[in-house]
């Protein structure tokens, strides 16, 4: 059984350290599997590819695997060492990430980035389970928003380092160049991360030990789907995620097209504008919800429904707007406000559910949420786009979208009228399909609306009883506590 005195005396630099290296892991993790988006319209072109084919390389070539080896992968985690799981993962995806830059047809693309999903699936339980026994019930929201900072930076990163690599480089350089942070990132987790028992920061703020048995698969499903709180709060993530992938898969793609900016440009754009946006959010989305909810724990599911609902109006009209600089800022404003969701909704989620249940839980959440949004979202987002680029092309002597805007773009000889039209028509197709696709946000809402309606009751029952307004241990554990 998982209780104080099992545990080192960690202090409270060391902990930030750890959560510092975690969160570079998770930056490492987005800038690798989000670059594909910033770059993808010069793949698009260098390779002749179509839309569908490009969301195809974005969701369906990275979470095939992805998908499917999470959960075993969380069952490793909730059995051996989490450090040396993510160490490896990191190294693994990294390789595949440089390796894409080696690839010179949509297959090879393609084996890449699945090899990419497979270690990605490998190293997101491990890290949430190892943050939760690193940080008590009150402050894990908290935590779990600075490690989710990665997301946004790693988006920044991605964005700027592709954008300008792919610029004045070539994208397969931007593949090759990006690969290499992991591989040392990779080595300093290993030195410096240590592993903690299972509960630790839970036994410490009071709470029920932990068993050394680990529960099964079904049963870890069993009991997170039991929750009504942790039923709705995963089906707002995955309509949250499938929203995020479909469109922003072609985010970049839409700035390229709709306002002619170059790659460079675009990758500041979505670096700076949106990527420090969504950091905000995520950050302030955890705090926020660690403030408000030691009063009241519907601010888990408030703080979530506020922002998705907000969020939404502002990203269609930014997919409207003529000029780009107004464009990117309603992008940007949506970008902090809908991130708000991110933190207080795995936070609840994970306290609500037994220690060794998280990383098989984070498993769970991932393979709902990435059927949905990987396996479907960026390859419907594709195809409605495609499908509306021929609607507002026609026809033009007879040939349509497809044969006459090879890549989206017309041969450098074809005539001036043939040219405007397929501009005019992928401009057109790829506004109207993303702002479609952002309605979903909405959907997500409503599930955040019925969540809050049971989280009161589900926290008090996966505590005990009613919920405690501090996680501060006794006195004689306060050095080594959260």
């Amino acid at each position: 059984m998982a209780h104080p005195g099992a545990t080192p005396n960690m202090s409270r630099g060391y902990r930030g350290c750890v959560l510092l290296l975690l969160m570079l892991y998770s930056l490492c993790s987005w800038a690798d599997r989000t670059v594909l988006s910033t770059i993808g319209q010069a793949i698009k072109v260098d390779l002749k590819l179509s839309d569908v084919e490009l969301g195809f390389l974005h969701g369906f070539a990275f979470s095939i695997l992805y998908v499917t080896l999470s959960v075993p992968a969380a069952r490793l985690s909730e059995r051996f060492n989490r450090v040396n799981i993510i160490a490896g993962s990191i190294a693994l995806w990294s390789l595949f990430t440089s390796l894409s830059g080696f690839a010179r047809t949509f297959g090879q693309l393609l084996l890449c980035r699945i090899g990419v999903g497979v270690g990605e699936a490998c190293g997101n339980p491990p890290a949430y389970s190892l943050i939760t026994d690193y940080f008590g019930p009150r402050r894990r929201a908290t935590a779990l928003a600075i490690y989710q900072l990665g997301l946004p930076l790693g988006i920044m990163a991605g964005a700027i380092a592709g954008g300008v690599l792919t610029q004045y480089h070539g994208w397969r350089t931007a593949f090759m160049v990006l690969g290499l942070p992991g591989l040392v990132l990779a080595l300093l987790l290993k030195l410096i991360v240590r592993e903690v028992p299972r509960g630790h920061s839970d036994a410490l703020a009071g709470r029920v030990a932990t068993s050394d048995v680990s529960p099964s698969t079904w049963q870890t499903a069993r009991r997170v789907f039991s929750i009504p709180t942790a039923r709705h709060m995963i089906m707002g993530v995955t309509l949250f995620t499938f929203v995020n992938y479909g469109a922003g898969a072609f985010i970049a793609p839409f700035l390229v097209r709709a306002y002619a900016l170059n790659y460079a440009e675009v990758g500041l754009i979505i670096g700076f504008a949106i990527g420090a946006s969504n950091a905000v959010g995520t950050f302030a989305g955890g705090y926020l919800a660690d403030h408000f909810g030691r009063s009241n724990p519907r601010a888990y599911a408030y703080v979530p429904l506020i922002g998705l609902v907000v969020a939404t109006p502002l990203a269609i009209a930014a997919y409207l707007q003529s000029d780009w600089r107004i464009a990117v800022a309603l992008l940007a404003a949506a970008g902090v406000i809908q991130f708000v969701y991110f933190s207080p909704t795995y936070a609840a989620i994970y306290n609500m559910v037994d220690a060794r249940m998280r990383a098989t839980t984070t498993a769970l959440i991932s393979l709902v949420a990435s059927l949905a949004a990987l396996v479907i979202g960026t390859v419907a987002a594709g195809a409605l786009i495609d499908a509306l680029s021929g609607y507002y092309f026609g026809t033009v002597e007879g040939a349509g979208f497809a044969t006459l805007c090879p890549g989206g773009v017309a041969a450098p000889d074809a005539p001036a009228l043939i040219q405007a039209s397929c501009r005019a028509a992928i401009d057109q197709a790829t506004r109207t399909g993303l702002a479609f696709c952002t309605l979903g946000l909405l959907w997500a809402a409503v599930h955040f609306i019925l969540a809050s309606r049971t989280i009161t009751q589900d926290f008090a029952r996966a505590t005990g009883g009613p919920q405690p307004r501090s996680d501060e241990p006794p006195a004689e554990a306060a050095q080594a506590a959260v």
